[in-house]
């Protein structure tokens, strides 16, 4: 992943929704990309409003069926998937989204 404008995060998660990484890179920053690995729970959130990023996967190109979403986490335009993405912002290795120690 690449930023081409902005700043962004990379969140890493194990099963149980506690956050196992966290890597940043900006337009204007040392880092201004990062590789990931594959299969991993993850989130990308933006640093900044006017982020622009740039994500490159082998193809074909699959949809994520709903299945394979966590538990611990928000559908997409569900009332708390803001909040959610508030406190990725912040998210540090050790907390947690999952169980009872939400973050």
């Amino acid at each position: 992943m690449m930023v081409l404008k902005g700043a962004a995060a990379w969140i890493g998660f194990d099963e149980q929704g506690r956050v196992s990484g966290r890597m940043e890179a900006g337009a204007h920053r040392a880092a201004k990309g990062l590789e990931y690995p594959p299969r991993t729970w993850h989130a990308l959130v933006c640093l900044a409003l006017d982020t622009v990023l740039l994500e490159c996967k082998p193809g074909p190109f699959a949809p994520i069926p709903p299945e394979d979403y966590v538990p611990w986490a928000p559908e997409e335009g569900a009332a708390d998937a803001s909040g959610f993405v508030r406190c990725l912002t912040s998210a540090k290795p050790g907390e947690c989204f999952g169980g009872s120690d939400t973050h």
